[in-house]
């Protein structure tokens, strides 16, 4: 199993709905901000076996499963009674993943191509995953699924290795289906908080200027990586309102990728500051986490 893998299924009419930005893209980019690795199926490799042995295979290697459901119920598995998206359903399930449930809302108007001439069988699978004593929730936008797909990754417990507390049972929730809200039904194991990868904060739209202190910046903490076992430590210095904040996230943003562990950030802003997980211990080299604090009042 790989930390931080999330296995996210669909129905294939979510990978085309809504214009624009689909909902399975809305559930990667949820993913991704999360600070975990979305696998789907268009990752796959070409596989030279049974599909379904395959997909149970990618499946049990993650440590989440995430479904995004609309009313298509799909493509059945070869010799199977059952969809591939319901198979991968059943193979999360087997494995005692934690599974998390997004439903498009009956409300939403689809095109009649994006919807099953024969509904029996997608309804049949939607009422089946109601009933599964899970979390279940329902969305109307891609910004609302992103949204509640991040808040459900964020709120699963972890156990004391900071991996998500998998298991029959582990963290399952009851849906309300008239509200929306879900409320607790069983009691997950004791665990610590989500450990925090990615705590930066937006980056400013249209920066501009600033180049030599960019170029600066990027030479000394490069420098630093750079060398064994080197820790730095910089200072952005000046009077407040100059923008030092904003320059501090730019130049994080833009040598992000050259710290894949961790980016943590605290700030004045109450959004901005690290949590308290994010201070635990993580088995990660110091080259390759970085650290942004800043505060105004201080000048730095």
């Amino acid at each position: 199993m790989k930390a931080g893998q999330v296995f996210v299924s669909h129905t294939s009419d979510m990978a085309v709905f809504p214009q624009g930005r689909s909902s399975v893209q809305a559930a990667l980019d949820a993913v991704a901000r999360a600070g975990m690795a979305p696998v789907e199926m268009r990752y796959f490799a070409a596989w030279d076996g049974q599909p379904a042995d395959y997909c149970r295979q990618r499946v049990g290697g993650c440590e989440i499963y995430v479904a995004v459901v609309g009313f298509r119920y799909g493509s059945m598995v070869p010799g199977e009674t059952v969809s591939f998206t319901e198979l991968e359903f059943k193979a999360a399930s087997a494995a005692g993943l934690p599974r998390l449930v997004f439903l498009l809302d009956e409300t939403v108007d689809l095109p009649p191509d994006l919807t099953d001439a024969e509904p029996a069988a997608v309804e049949g699978f939607r009422q089946r995953l109601r009933e599964a004593g899970l979390i279940v929730r329902t969305f109307t936008s891609d910004a609302g699924l992103e949204l509640e797909v991040f808040h459900a990754l964020a709120a699963l417990p972890r156990t004391a290795s900071g991996d998500p507390a998998g298991g029959p049972g582990a963290g399952h929730f009851g849906e309300s289906r008239h509200s929306g809200t879900f409320t607790q039904i069983s009691q997950p194991p004791q665990s610590t908080p989500l450990a925090v990868r990615y705590s930066l904060p937006p980056d400013t739209a249209g920066f501009t200027g600033r180049d030599e202190e960019l170029r600066l910046i990027a030479a000394a903490v490069t420098d630093a990586g750079e060398a064994d076992g080197a820790v730095a430590i910089h200072v952005i210095g000046g009077m407040p309102g100059v923008g030092k904040s904003a320059l501090a996230v730019h130049i994080a943003h833009q040598l992000q990728g050259r710290f894949p562990d961790r980016w943590l950030a605290s700030g004045p802003c109450s959004s901005w500051t690290t949590p308290p997980a994010a201070r635990t211990s993580h088995p990660c080299s110091l080259r390759a986490t970085a650290a942004w604090c800043w505060s105004p009042a201080a000048g730095t």
